[in-house]
């Protein structure tokens, strides 16, 4: 039973050779995950998307018509 556990955080990422379980918990983030067969290496990372300070109404309401 595997009990070894890793929750990432907006900026994080963890890669490890043991097997073990890695969290998050996405919003407008995004995560990949990664696994190398060959060696056995698994990886996961969490990306903060930025967001532009200002917004304008035409790029605003190309985001609400999506």
């Amino acid at each position: 039973m595997m009990t070894n556990r890793r929750f990432l955080l907006p900026g994080e990422y963890h890669v490890t050779q043991t097997q073990m379980f890695i969290d998050t918990l996405l919003g407008s983030c995004v995560s990949v995950c990664l696994y190398n067969i060959k060696n056995g290496f698994a990886a996961m990372n969490h990306f903060l998307l930025d967001c532009p300070k200002i917004r304008s109404e035409e790029h605003t309401s190309e985001l609400q018509s999506h």
